[in-house]
């Protein structure tokens, strides 16, 4: 096992530094100066949104032209995170921290020129907020008091705690798609199909002691499977699931912030290391990596991705807010390169298939079963095996009927196939 971890360190090493040697057109925006924390992009309503240390700036991406909200003097205005309501133009939420330690939720119904306290936490600064349609999620992290997930079903203006999630300190979350939750913090990664109510660890291969620096999620729907990819980072480097407790180290060093082009653009990840660097990885299954801070100035501390306009926004502490754009143009097309396939037979079945994988190179392969709600029910294969095919069979025992996915890992990407059990 540590022969395999240390390999998987030099191939992520390797792929970062190897990569084609193009790079990013860097342009300055604004807010050379200014203590940024946190940036955002409301989609909806076409603005990009930075948290300070005395509140937000906002540019509306038609006109260029950037506007300041921040109550200068005062101390603990710091905006650690910023939502965004879909129905209302002028809504913005921040997560803040006071000047007590302790954290708050500020609402404004006309972009910051006046605005209420809606929450305040015992469990220290807001660190990160999502939403989806009006269900409003949000979530503290505090080292004197617990953290707390909070959930609000009418844009962000009233507030519940919801526990059983396992999590002290909290630093991250992330909206899956149908409901799904993902929650960060020091316990690792748990996740939630409605709002709170109910909790499943999901941390599965993670290294278990390190606590969870940030979340980013991507879905997009398949020509037979929802499918979600889930990115998680913590002192070891950057890990990816597809949603589930089966993960895979992308990187060998930390990030702490990674931002995931939204579904309908081409896929693309950008990461800021702890280290003040901006890396992409620009194709999902070869996992390639190029450095692209070129001559971004100061330390960058957060980024975000524009599908529309195919842009990277990156903020940097002090320096400012940067642009590169229409970033998927700057790439060649991948090499091609053999991949693994996966078949099964019979399919429909009842209760036994065979599932055939082929694999382009030797390595290990592992083959795994997961049900609707992309949890793992079975594992047929886990080897290490010489290029070509091997057969294995499943037997589905006393699972209910449905559809599941068998989703095979091997050298060369993924492979997965749509099974239908019929009882």
């Amino acid at each position: 096992m540590l022969r395999l971890v240390v390999s998987c360190l030099l191939l992520a090493s390797i792929l970062l530094t190897a990569a084609p040697a193009w790079s990013y057109d860097w342009e300055y925006l604004a807010m050379d100066g200014i203590q940024a924390t946190c940036i955002a992009r409301d989609s909806t309503h076409a603005r990009i949104l930075v948290g300070t240390y005395e509140g937000f700036h906002f540019m509306d991406q038609a006109s260029g032209i950037w506007q300041e909200r921040d109550d200068e003097g005062w101390i603990g205005r710091q905006v650690w995170s910023l939502d965004t309501s879909d129905a209302d133009p002028l809504r913005v939420l921040t997560g803040r921290e006071n000047a007590f330690f302790k954290g708050y939720i500020w609402l404004t119904d006309d972009l910051g020129l006046t605005g209420d306290l809606v929450y305040e936490s015992q469990g220290g600064s807001v660190t990160d907020m999502d939403h989806d349609g009006e269900r409003h999620y949000a979530c503290t992290w505090s080292d004197v008091a617990p953290g707390e997930f909070l959930v609000s079903d009418d844009a962000g203006e009233t507030w519940q705690v919801r526990g059983g999630h396992g999590q002290y300190a909290m630093t991250s979350l992330a909206y899956g798609r149908s409901g799904a939750v993902f929650l960060a913090g020091d316990a690792g990664v748990a996740r939630t199909w409605d709002g709170g109510l109910h909790w499943e660890d999901v941390s599965g291969d993670l290294p278990p002691g390190y606590g969870i620096y940030c979340l980013a999620a991507h879905w997009w729907t398949g020509d037979a499977w929802p499918e979600m990819s889930l990115y998680a980072s913590n002192d070891l480097g950057l890990y990816h699931s597809f949603g589930n407790a089966i993960w895979t180290q992308l990187l060998p060093f930390a990030c702490r912030a990674v931002a995931v082009m939204p579904p309908g653009a081409p896929f693309l990840v950008a990461a800021v290391t702890f280290d003040g660097r901006v890396i992409v990885s620009r194709f999902d299954d070869f996992w390639q990596w190029t450095d692209e801070t070129g001559d971004l100035p100061g330390t960058p501390v957060d980024l975000v991705f524009d599908r529309h306009a195919r842009d990277l926004y990156v903020v940097t502490s002090q320096r400012g807010v940067w642009r590169a754009q229409d970033v998927v143009t700057d790439a060649p097309a991948p090499p091609a390169a053999p991949r693994p396939a996966l078949a099964a037979w019979p399919n429909p079945f009842n209760p036994r298939c065979s599932l055939r994988a082929t694999l382009p190179g030797a390595g290990r392969a592992v083959l795994d079963v997961f049900d609707a709600a992309g949890r793992r029910v079975a594992r047929p294969l886990d080897a290490v095996l010489a290029a070509g095919a091997v057969t294995v069979a499943w037997d589905a025992g006393d699972l209910p009927g449905g559809v599941y996915l068998a989703r095979l890992r091997g050298p060369g990407g993924t492979a997965s196939a749509r099974l239908v059990l019929i009882k």
